[in-house]
């Protein structure tokens, strides 16, 4: 019984001269957290969470747009037959027919109940929709001026005026878009602090003593800028230069050297192809500060094609798309980690995925990524390889629910010295599983669930703005499994993002 605590103290005590001495070798302090803290890359941290707000951002835009219609029995093509002009059995078989992706047949079957009563706003409102999804945007611009006329509910009213915006501005050889987002997030992890008490340090278990090196939860303000550009080139095929520019920032409460800011680049071309194909080749640069510290830039390009396949039977299309890019990171030490520089180096990034509607309240899509990082020092290197499902259920009236799981394996590709023992060098394997949803809904509904009605010009403003400001609540769970107990952590995350989208 006595030896075991005399075996622990002279193990605490050797590590302790390790550590020194590794200190005055690189001329500053080192204790455990130099190397706990760094389980994570701070740098792929931040794109993942950039990548999310974007994810939500289109989840929300096709909320926006759904094709919302009333709750329809099963109608068969007999039946339609039998009574020809029943607007009711018409009316949920064109319905029926946009569940199944057959557009062109939902506009058909509007066209015949429209002849026999015109004067059905509902009926007249879908079928303007339709003819908008089928970018037949002169048709449409038509059919919702024509809509306008009728008698109208208030939220159908608004709806028109928001769908003659977007022709308009579609109809524009340019067109820009401004979003901002502001909202916050609590981490049970936020340092990504491993399990347990102890962390390896030259291949010693060492004993986690200072309160920075444990697990420490933490809130943040978090805030998003996003200008983007869209230019038709004029050419025949709808040929289009595109550019963004993004500001991050996420400014932590108690853990101030996990401030991070971020400066992001893009632009590039969009090449409409003939056959549902297109070709998008983008050029992108970023720049990141961590505790107010620049730490990293970044530069580098990626092709993405895209292919749009018509399925036979009238189905719904299938979604095809692949990636394949290549970055140069640059990394700079700062005085919170002086070992960043040693993940210099290129990244390249490949990307397969699929995505169907599988009704019209439900999307599904697949993805597989890989990931080469080369780095300065080969134990900053590795492999990556991911798969992630991810499900949109449109809940109605710009609501929407968007899920995600993901689960990666990393494999770097040399033991770090300072974290194995040279005796027995271990090469550090992770397998991150990653669960994520996210609830999003239109601030206007929020004036609708509190029973206040618009009164006045001032009030119909502030319905107007609302109507394009989307809120989400999110919740994400992460867990990374590895054969060092450093990198063996978990995390829950939540968050509240309140977004507005502007176009002009």
């Amino acid at each position: 019984m006595e030896g075991a605590p005399g075996r622990r103290l002279a193990r605490a005590f050797a590590a302790g001269l390790l550590l020194t001495a590794i200190g005055w070798a690189t001329g500053g302090e080192v204790h455990a957290q130099t190397r706990v803290a760094q389980t994570e890359d701070p740098a792929e941290g931040a794109q993942e969470d950039l990548e999310a707000l974007r994810q939500e951002e289109a989840e929300a835009r096709t909320a926006e747009e759904a094709v919302l219609g009333r709750d329809c029995p099963s109608v068969s093509f007999a039946q339609i037959l039998a009574d020809p002009d029943n607007v009711i059995l018409n009316s949920c078989y064109a319905i029926q027919q946009i569940e199944r992706g057959d557009l062109q047949g939902a506009a058909a079957t509007l066209e015949r109940v429209l002849i026999v009563q015109p004067g059905q706003a509902e009926v007249r409102l879908l079928y303007a929709i339709v003819l908008y999804r089928l970018e037949n945007l002169v048709e449409a611009e038509r059919e919702f001026r024509a809509v306008q006329a009728l008698p109208l509910r208030p939220d159908d009213a608004r709806r028109i005026r928001g769908y003659l915006d977007r022709i308009a501005k579609q109809q524009q050889r340019t067109t820009h878009t401004l979003t901002v987002s502001l909202g916050g997030h609590y981490d049970s992890n936020r340092n990504a602090a491993p399990r347990g008490e102890e962390a390896l340090v030259l291949g010693v278990p060492t004993d986690l003593t200072l309160e920075a090196d444990r697990a420490n939860d933490d809130t943040a303000v978090m805030g998003l800028v996003r200008y983007e550009i869209d230019h038709d080139l004029g050419q025949p095929r709808e040929h289009r230069a595109i550019g963004s520019l993004t500001l991050f920032q996420d400014d932590q409460t108690e853990r101030d050297e996990l401030d991070l800011q971020s400066l992001v680049l893009n632009g590039g071309f969009v090449f409409d192809l003939p056959d549902g194909w297109s070709i998008t080749p983008t050029g992108a640069y970023s720049a990141m500060t961590l505790s107010r510290q620049k730490f990293y830039t970044s530069y580098g390009g990626a092709v993405r094609v895209d292919r749009r396949v018509r399925r036979p039977g009238r189905q719904a299309p299938l979604d095809l798309w692949a990636s394949l890019g290549k970055v140069r990171e640059r990394f700079r030490n700062i005085s919170e980690n002086r070992s960043l520089a040693d993940r210099d180096g290129t990244r390249v990034d490949a990307l397969v995925g699929v995505g169907m509607w599988l009704a019209p309240a439900h999307r599904v899509s697949l993805e597989g990524a890989q990931t080469y990082k080369e780095a300065q020092q080969r134990y900053q290197g590795y492999r990556f390889w991911k798969g992630e499902v991810r499900h949109t259920w449109l809940l109605g009236e710009g609501r929407f629910l968007a899920s995600s799981a993901s689960y990666g394996v990393r494999l770097y590709r040399a033991p770090d010295p300072l974290v194995t023992a040279a005796a027995a060098p271990q090469r550090r394997r992770e397998h991150p599983l990653r669960l994520r949803t996210t609830f999003g809904a239109p601030a206007g509904g929020l004036l609708d669930a509190l029973g206040y009605e618009v009164k006045g010009e001032t009030t119909g403003a502030v319905r107007d703005f609302l109507d394009d400001v989307v809120m989400t609540v999110t919740g994400e769970y992460l867990k990374q499994q590895s054969n060092i107990r450093n990198y063996d952590y978990d995390t829950l995350r939540g968050q509240f993002l309140v977004t507005k989208r502007y176009e002009f």
